[in-house]
């Protein structure tokens, strides 16, 4: 006898409920379209199913091709959007929900320990969403390395391949 809870028979399952929304994008990858509909955040049941196809309708909509773009899009959004619906009970809508005010209290709530480079990155995700699909600014952080100082200068890279030039070859074929 055939269990009905295999991940199988879910995927099916689950392909069947939402394939209208797959719809909305018809060149969609088979591939992309299975991180999509097979993605379970670490939620509780109820929020996931309160936020699931809002953050299916977006993922589709910002038209993903490559496995590591969905992948990233679902992790940061179905978070997101739950802690969004859960803190102000806002209807899902992309304008209501991605806000620069909505990205920047999620930041300091929810991320105050990661990462400066995580955080940079989920600013930027959630940002282009709001950019793309609601017409909403949101500021981006600051790149986390762009106050670091190149390790070596120009004149310094040169420097160094003289010397190896010098040691290798001899100074009598040093380009004048």
């Amino acid at each position: 006898m055939t269990r009905k809870d295999r991940l199988n028979d879910i995927f099916r399952r689950d392909s069947r409920t939402y394939a209208h929304l797959r719809a909305a994008d018809p060149e969609l990858p088979e591939h992309v379209w299975e991180v999509i509909i097979r993605y379970r955040p670490q939620l509780s049941a109820l929020q996931w199913d309160a936020v699931r196809e809002f953050t299916i309708v977006t993922a589709i909509n910002m038209e993903p091709r490559t496995f590591e773009t969905v992948r990233r899009m679902m992790t940061m959004t179905a978070r997101f959007n739950a802690w969004v619906w859960a803190t102000t009970g806002t209807i899902l809508t992309v304008e209501r929900v991605y806000t620069q005010n909505n990205v920047y209290r999620y930041l300091q709530e929810r991320l105050p320990k990661h990462s400066e480079t995580h955080r940079w990155g989920v600013a930027r995700q959630l940002g282009t969403i709001a950019e793309v699909l609601a017409q909403n600014t949101v500021d981006r952080l600051p790149t986390p390395h762009a106050h670091r100082r190149r390790p070596f200068t120009i004149a310094e890279v040169a420097s160094v391949c003289d010397q190896l030039f010098v040691g290798r070859f001899g100074a009598g074929f040093l380009p004048s």
